[in-house]
């Protein structure tokens, strides 16, 4: 609806005046008064105090006119759009500075302030949200399972030092435990890690020492009973912390020091990788030299045709848990296994002299119908050969 400047200006001239002086000013007001009710501007912008809120009627919506509204309301301001209802309403700047009733009576109106829309209770903005905890501790993830393979091959390969020979020099045996704790360090809030170590003592000791030391908000004993007092724990130890080497943590300790010792696994896995390990080392695998035997250093050239050896990638399994079924079936050989061995390696060592020993067989069945007595001096003569082979 297009407004008539002109009858505006006639209306609020010939008008006749409610008071009893009628000034320029006066008369200015109530036109720009007329003027702003029929652009349906707030009552906040017309300079009045607002209306009482009645119900179902927010002022963020315009004002409809009253009947003794001297225009009628347009179709343009009846209809607004559902985006618009949350904002204000407020005309812009740009819109009445061209105009000419305000140009000529120099009215400004001031800037439009939209508003932002209230948050709602209870919904957590990113500012005000908690933040996360992250773990500042890392994961050796660098190590493929290839390359755990290979230290672990490394470390049954050297030779024991005489430190951990299982005869001290009273000729008594040493033995040591292998201890699993759970941890949860000070420097990482909610992160359960295992401590897999060794000691001489009782591991309640031990804990209380690592306590004292590293401040750890909690540590809880994991029992093993097989990594109980062991021969060669030391080197058990070792074996352990090479097949975790891919989980391996790495964290800033409250005493200062760089463990090599705490994992990030379940302790399950854990206690599994433990329990073959310390059997492997109460099979008594190296001799009084220190050196691995020949019957586990054959089963090394031999272990890709062991269990689970040839699975690469055995489906629905991690590497972890392939990698443990694999050393399991190595560390845990069958009798069979150990009578099959030696049945190779002597008729290796036979096989030079296998006309000699066929000639020797003849001589000693023609004796044995000759005279039976000779069986016994037979029976012996065996077990004489059979120990000098397995030599």
């Amino acid at each position: 609806m297009k407004v008539d400047v002109k009858e505006l200006l006639a209306a609020s001239i010939s008008s006749p005046p409610s008071t009893p002086a009628m000034t320029p000013t006066i008369a200015r007001t109530r036109s720009r008064k007329i003027y702003q009710k029929a652009r349906c501007l707030p009552d906040r912008i017309r300079g009045q105090p607002p209306r009482p809120n009645r119900s179902g009627r927010t002022y963020n919506h315009p004002v409809p006119l009253e009947e003794d509204d001297y225009f009628e309301q347009s179709d343009d301001s009846r209809e607004q759009s559902d985006d618009s209802r949350s904002e204000i309403s407020t005309p812009s700047p740009s819109r009445y500075n061209n105009d000419p009733f305000h140009a000529k009576h120099g009215v400004q109106l001031p800037p439009s302030t939209p508003q932002r829309p209230r948050l709602r209770p209870g919904i957590s903005t990113p500012s005000s949200a908690p933040a996360r905890l992250e773990p500042s501790g890392t994961i050796n993830l660098n190590s493929s399972s290839e390359d755990v393979d290979d230290r672990i091959i490394e470390e049954l390969k050297k030779v024991l030092p005489k430190a951990q020979l299982n005869k001290d020099e009273k000729g008594k045996e040493k033995v040591g435990t292998i201890y699993l704790l759970e941890v949860v360090p000070a420097g990482d809030l909610g992160q359960i890690i295992q401590k897999i170590g060794h000691t001489t003592k009782s591991p309640q000791a031990r804990i209380k020492d690592i306590n004292s030391q590293c401040k750890h908000l909690s540590t809880q004993r994991e029992v093993v009973r097989e990594g109980e007092d062991i021969p060669l724990y030391q080197r058990g130890e070792r074996l352990v912390h090479a097949h975790l080497d891919d989980h391996l943590y790495d964290f800033a300790c409250k005493c200062g020091k760089a463990h090599k010792e705490y994992f990030r696994v379940d302790t399950a896995t854990a206690e599994g990788v433990i329990r073959f390990w310390s059997k492997f080392c109460k099979s008594k695998p190296y001799d009084d030299d220190g050196q691995l035997l020949p019957f586990w250093e054959h089963r090394l050239q031999q272990r890709n045709k062991l269990p689970y050896w040839d699975d690469e990638a055995p489906k629905g399994l991690s590497a972890l848990e392939s990698r443990r079924r694999r050393w399991e079936a190595f560390s845990n050989p069958t009798q069979s296994d150990i009578y099959w061995f030696w049945l190779t390696v002597m008729s290796a060592k036979a096989w030079p002299w296998r006309l000699h020993i066929i000639a020797g067989l003849q001589a000693v069945v023609i004796a044995l119908f000759v005279s039976p007595d000779l069986f016994v001096s037979f029976a012996l003569f065996l077990i004489l050969l059979i120990s000098v082979f397995k030599k």
